[in-house]
């Protein structure tokens, strides 16, 4: 079925069967179009309860899963990644946006999932190269300008290491992998290779 929508969304599916690309709700089963919610977007979160959480590249927003309607959005950035969503409810992505002296500005930002409501940017100081990831202890994790930053969960600065200009994941031992082909151990904070 085609949408007409440009190789670069990221689709992502319920548990319910429910696939949800840019601002539309689809059958995974029957391919029939649930609803459109007329939004264009590239990255989704499903969260929890009856919301997902839609980037349309200007601002990050709430759409009930329901009906398709928005609820919120958060519209304080451009050029935005993510988002990813914490088990407290928490809306991570990062956005750079151009203050008012013409200088560039790239963020981390967390938002009230429910809200919307910001509840703290982090200044990356340089241009980011992946939405941010989110750890098992609740770090958050982002490539920029050739290292990795990890913040806590109230965005304060805990650590960073270089070598990392691409989205990095988690393996199930709890290292970090990324960069060139990189490995570090999040609790050392040493390369393993």
């Amino acid at each position: 079925k085609s949408l007409g929508l440009t190789s670069k969304v990221r689709p992502s599916i319920s548990s319910e069967g429910i696939i949800y690309v840019s601002g539309y709700a689809i059958n995974a089963e029957t391919g029939d179009v649930m609803w459109n919610n007329g939004l264009t977007g590239n990255e989704i979160s499903i969260g929890p309860g009856n919301l997902i959480i839609l980037n349309t590249a200007d601002s990050m927003v709430a759409v009930d899963k329901e009906s398709g309607n928005p609820l919120w959005a958060f519209d304080q950035a451009f050029e935005l990644a993510g988002p990813v969503i914490s088990e407290q409810q928490i809306v991570y992505f990062a956005g750079r946006y151009t203050n008012s002296d013409n200088v560039t500005i790239n963020n981390i930002y967390a938002v009230d999932y429910l809200t919307g409501v910001k509840l703290w940017e982090y200044n990356l100081g340089a241009r980011f190269y992946s939405a941010p990831i989110i750890g098992q202890n609740g770090d958050i994790y982002c490539a920029i300008d050739g290292k990795l930053v990890v913040l806590n969960a109230s965005g304060v600065f805990s650590w960073e290491i270089s070598g990392y200009y691409s989205y990095p994941i988690i393996t199930a031992a709890g290292d970090l992998v990324g960069g060139s082909l990189s490995s570090a151990n999040i609790e050392t904070r040493t390369e393993n290779w």
